[in-house]
């Protein structure tokens, strides 16, 4: 069992680049669970290495996103929230990733140890959710009630796969193999990563209905549902570039530079990591025809 396991995850490391970011983290950082010392801050004020990760708050006018900061006594991966008109970031808590906003925006759910926790900001009260075995990229439907997590485990014989849970209950069910799932605005569809192509998944029948892009490690629905942005690492001819297609998959197409798209609940903005003037990424602000570009971390 311990072999499979190991083989399945080698594999999945494999096959998207995106998470060798996290073993980077646990070698640099001997990163664990959060624990009474994860929350110091704000760190001191070294220069940013990298910018990833942005997700809005609900009401649009905030975006977490993880910061890694490459030297210094705060050296490693935080999890900061800026306002969409820019200032300087807090820091929320460090080793922490992939902030996904509940309704209300006064909650979050993240990874961090590949285990799930809440964040309640009033109080910066941490609630484990789900002492998983290999937990990350959280992601919440429309309703507020469910949330997809990528995970492995014994249901797919310890290969990457796809979860749900019922935040009401607490009841969690496999969905389908494959990782970093992403629903529809009407909670219809499910995208996922599985053999390095991302597939689109009917959620009232889990049929698969289509693949609709090779190779994109992440990516995000437009508002409108109409639409999908896609952004890559490992391709060599893509990196660094951002795609749209429409919802099938169809009529792929360039959108600009950039990586990590993360699309704006209730708008058409669509927030990414980008380079700026001194090379490092930051987060940034683009439509979705990728102009009115607006950087917001600095």
């Amino acid at each position: 069992m311990n072999m499979i396991r190991a083989d399945g995850r080698r594999s999945a490391r494999n096959s998207r680049a995106v998470v060798i970011l996290f073993m980077v983290i646990v070698l640099l950082t001997g990163m664990g669970g959060c624990d009474g010392n994860d929350h110091v801050g704000p760190p001191t004020k070294p220069p940013p290495l990298y910018d990833s990760g942005p997700s809005w708050t609900q009401a649009g006018n905030k975006i977490t996103f993880t910061r890694f900061i490459a030297s210094g006594d705060s050296i490693g991966y935080w999890l900061c929230v800026v306002d969409t008109l820019g200032g300087s970031p807090i820091f929320l808590r460090r080793y922490a990733f992939d902030a996904v906003w509940l309704p209300g925006d006064s909650e979050f759910i993240f990874f961090s140890g590949f285990k799930l926790y809440k964040l309640h900001l009033p109080a910066m009260q941490i609630t484990l959710i789900c002492d998983c075995v290999d937990a990350r990229f959280p992601e919440l439907d429309p309703t507020g009630r469910y949330l997809y997590y990528e995970d492995q485990g014994v249901a797919d014989n310890w290969a990457t796969s796809v979860y749900r849970m019922d935040l009401q209950t607490g009841d969690t069910v496999h969905i389908v193999g494959g990782g970093y799932p992403a629903t529809s605005p009407d909670a219809r569809y499910l995208l996922v990563n599985r053999h390095d192509s991302v597939l689109r998944y009917d959620l009232q029948t889990l049929n698969q209905l289509s693949g609709v892009s090779a190779d994109a490690q992440v990516y995000d629905w437009t508002a409108d549902g109409q639409s999908i942005v896609y952004g890559f690492f490992y391709n060599k001819a893509r990196t660094g570039k951002l795609y749209i297609s429409n919802a099938d998959g169809s009529n792929f197409r360039y959108l600009a530079v950039g990586d990590w798209p993360k699309c704006a609940p209730s708008g058409s903005r669509i927030a990414i990591s980008r380079r700026g003037t001194d090379n490092k990424p930051y987060i940034w602000l683009i439509d979705q025809q990728g102009g009115n570009l607006k950087q917001i971390t600095f």
